[in-house]
C-alpha cells in the first residue's frame, strides 16, 4: 500500500488522513501474514520452537500466543526460548512497506520485537513506547507511538511491560488494553481514521468485545479493517456491541490484507 492508493480501493477520506499523517494503525496478532496468508512468525515458531526449547508442550506450541500463557517457566526463561524466533523472523515485503508509511501512531495486540524493529527507521524514525492508559500526547516529528496493548516479549523485566504470564493476567491486561484504545477518539483528529490489519477476532488476545467500546464514538467509515476472512467477518457480526458498528458503517471491512491493497 503507498499514498497512491486507489480511490475505489479505499474511501477518498482515508487517504487524504493517510496522507497528511492522521491514520493510525492497529495491527493485530496475526499481522506478520505473507501474500499467501501464512503468518512468518507463527511458521518460524513451529519450525524452531521444540529446537530451541526441548521443554515445550507439544499440545500448547500451536502458535507463539497459546505457547506463552501456557508455559509454567519463568517470563526471562520464556522470552530466552521466543527471542531468538522472533529475530529469526522475515518479515513479507508488504508488512514492510506498509509500516514505512507516515503512521500518526501504532497500536498492537501483538508482542514480538519484530513490530518495533520495523517502525524504526535509521536516521528518520524513533519508537515511543507506551504501556498503559496514562500516556500523554502522541509522539510527533522525528517518533512515533507504538502503543503495547499486550506489552513485549523484549521487557521481561517489567511486569507491566512484560506479556501477560497466564489466563488470569490476561483477563487484567485486556482492561487495560481497552482503557489505552478508548484514548484514541481525544488525541485523532476530527478527520481521523483508524485503519486494522492483522487481526482475528476469534484468535487474538483482543476481543471484539475489547475494542468495540474504543470504536463507538466514531463516525461512518472512519474505521477500516482488513484481511478478515468470511468467517472472522461473521464472528463481528455475531458480536452484539460489533455489529453495532457495522451495520451503520463506523467500521466497514475488506477482504484483502492492508499490504495488497
Amino acid at each position: 500500500m503507498d499514498s497512491t492508493t486507489r480511490s475505489h480501493d479505499l474511501p477518498e477520506s482515508v487517504i487524504e488522513s493517510l496522507q497528511k499523517r492522521q491514520c493510525v494503525l492497529l495491527l493485530g496478532q496475526r499481522y506478520l501474514c505473507d501474500e499467501s496468508g501464512d503468518n512468518r512468525f507463527f511458521q518460524t515458531f513451529r519450525e524452531d520452537t521444540h529446537n530451541l526449547c526441548q521443554e515445550a508442550d507439544p499440545d500448547s506450541a500451536v502458535d507463539p500466543y497459546t505457547w506463552w500463557l501456557h508455559d509454567n517457566r519463568d517470563l526471562a526463561e520464556r522470552e530466552r526460548c521466543i527471542l531468538p524466533v522472533d529475530k529469526a523472523t522475515s518479515p513479507p515485503d508488504i508488512v514492510v512497506s506498509s509500516l514505512r508509511l507516515p503512521w500518526r501512531a501504532v497500536f498492537s495486540s501483538a508482542f514480538d520485537g519484530t513490530l518495533r524493529r520495523l517502525l524504526e527507521l535509521s536516521g528518520r524514525r524513533n519508537v515511543s513506547n507506551i504501556w498503559n492508559p496514562e500516556f500523554g500526547a502522541l509522539a510527533t516529528g522525528s517518533e512515533i507511538t507504538l502503543g503495547r496493548l499486550f506489552g513485549s516479549i523484549e521487557r521481561h523485566e517489567h511486569l507491566n511491560e512484560a506479556p501477560p504470564h497466564n489466563h488470569h493476567s490476561l483477563r487484567q491486561r485486556r482492561t487495560q488494553a481497552t482503557a489505552i484504545l478508548l484514548r484514541l477518539r481525544e488525541l485523532l483528529p476530527p478527520r481521523g481514521t483508524i485503519l486494522i490489519d492483522g487481526w482475528d477476532p476469534r484468535h487474538d488476545w483482543l476481543r471484539p468485545r475489547d475494542l468495540a467500546p474504543a470504536l463507538q464514538n466514531f463516525v461512518k467509515s472512519q474505521v477500516v479493517i482488513f484481511g478478515l476472512s468470511v468467517e472472522a467477518e461473521k464472528h463481528l457480526h455475531n458480536d452484539e456491541d460489533f455489529a453495532a458498528l457495522l451495520f451503520p458503517r463506523v467500521a466497514i471491512t475488506r477482504r484483502p490484507s492492508l499490504g495488497t491493497v
